[in-house]
């Protein structure tokens, strides 16, 4: 590293957009994001948590969407071996949805 750990808090502290610090810093000092993260945390700097967003077709949304649909409304009782199989599909696919996010645009077709 080029800086060391007092320069790297105080250039973080003094920054105005303290996300896109990080990766400054990262590449200042030829090295992670990651790793100016810990030295910020191990300094006692509030670090910002950066979400992935992840962008998912809305085709797949809505197939997603309408299995879960079935899954909520089958008739299947709870003696049926089958009932817990479909209980774990339709936690993994609720898991799923909760954690993208959909972004998508829609063709509008002019005529």
């Amino acid at each position: 590293m080029t800086m060391s750990e007092g320069e790297i808090v105080r250039n973080y502290q003094y920054a105005s957009n303290r996300s896109g610090q990080i990766q400054i810093l990262a590449q200042l000092n030829c090295t992670t994001p990651g790793t100016i993260k810990e030295i910020l945390k191990k300094h006692g700097c509030d670090v910002p948590i950066i979400m992935k967003t992840t962008y998912v077709p809305a085709a797949v949304y809505c197939a997603v969407q309408e299995r879960m649909h079935k899954l909520e409304s089958s008739t299947v009782s709870e003696n049926n071996p089958l009932y817990a199989e479909m209980q774990k599909e339709y936690t993994e696919l609720d898991k799923w949805i909760k954690s993208v996010s959909i972004r998508h645009k829609e063709n509008k077709r002019h005529e």
